[in-house]
């Protein structure tokens, strides 16, 4: 059984904190009856006086052995985080030809999370292993505004190695991630739960040379998995196959 303290802090980066970045224009922006559609230019500006975000980390594990062929790890965990980075609308003005409306980056979110993490292995024979994963995490958010990313609250997966005969490897991986959601330059898109599953199988027909072949995402054409923050539009994982040879020596 064991525990553990630890802290850990994101110092601002540059341009968080002397930048300008424009982050959209509005064509047509809501308006008035009978008044004139002006553009609206967003900008995001730096901040020389954001603070370093912070996290306390809080940890307690439990590791057991049931038997030679199965063992158990069980962790919980509570985490603080402090001065993380969030946006607050400034005052529009108007250019002449649109108004811009500055957006500064300040300080104002505090979020905590909790949860556990599970993880068994299963020697069933000498050459069959499984490894069966489950997590679950609760976020909450306790800042002035919603725009920091969630993660997803529950994750499961389960692993299985194979050796039926001394120069085969049959493996596969299946996983389950939870739906979450994450905030960027294209809104806040809510990124859909999936299921995914991996297959390999080696074959070595010599002591140095392995022959493999991969197949990933294979119960999909495509997921998506993250949303970069700024400036990237979204890619999905699209499902793969690739062969590789392995030679040592």
């Amino acid at each position: 059984m064991g525990a553990g303290v630890s802290r850990s802090v994101r110092t601002p980066s540059r341009a968080e904190q002397g930048g300008t970045v424009l982050t959209g224009i509005i064509p047509n922006p809501p308006s008035p009856p009978f008044f004139p559609n002006i553009p609206l230019a967003t900008f995001t500006q730096g901040n020389p006086n954001l603070r370093s975000e912070e996290v306390i980390a809080y940890e307690v594990g439990y590791r057991t052995t049931f038997s030679k062929t199965m063992s158990l790890d069980l962790t919980g965990f509570y985490n603080d985080y402090r001065d993380l980075r969030g946006v607050f609308p400034g005052t529009p003005s108007f250019t002449g030809t649109n108004f811009e409306l500055p957006i500064a980056l300040v300080n104002s979110n505090s979020v905590k999370t909790y949860g556990i993490e599970v993880a068994t292995v299963w020697q069933m024979l000498d050459w069959w292993r499984w490894d069966l994963n489950y997590s679950w995490l609760h976020t909450q958010l306790t800042g002035n505004d919603r725009t920091t990313p969630v993660s997803p609250e529950q994750r499961a997966s389960l692993r299985g190695a194979l050796s039926p005969w001394k120069n085969i490897d049959m493996d596969f991986w299946f996983r389950y991630v939870d739906a979450n959601f994450t905030i960027g330059e294209f809104g806040a898109p809510r990124i859909k739960p999936y299921v995914t599953l991996d297959l390999r199988l080696a074959w070595r027909p010599h002591k140095n040379l392995e022959l493999s072949l991969v197949g990933q995402n294979l119960l999909a054409q495509k997921h998506l998995e993250y949303i970069q923050e700024n400036q990237t539009l979204p890619t999905g994982i699209d499902r793969g196959m690739y062969g590789k040879v392995s030679w040592g020596f």
